[in-house]
């Protein structure tokens, strides 16, 4: 319904951690696409491909490597 509105626009919807509610993946399958983000420190490798499996398939446009202090970002996030 609200796609209706306009297709020049864009909504984005902020939804809890992947890993620690449901209400996210309900949400990811309503979207037409994914914005994924992590944590520098406190986010695992592990957990942003379990993030992707729990996903579906759904396109992911990229990630957002939140809480950034230093410019040595590990070969997996470049």
């Amino acid at each position: 319904e609200l796609k209706t509105l306009s297709s020049r626009r864009y909504i984005v919807l902020n939804a809890p951690p992947l890993l620690q509610s449901p209400d996210a993946i309900v949400l990811a399958a309503l979207a037409d696409a994914i914005l994924l983000v992590v944590r520098e420190g406190k986010t695992r490798q592990s957990q942003v491909r379990k993030a992707c499996e729990l996903l579906n398939g759904a396109p992911v446009l990229g990630v957002v490597f939140n809480n950034s202090r230093s410019q040595n970002y590990p070969a997996w996030m470049q």
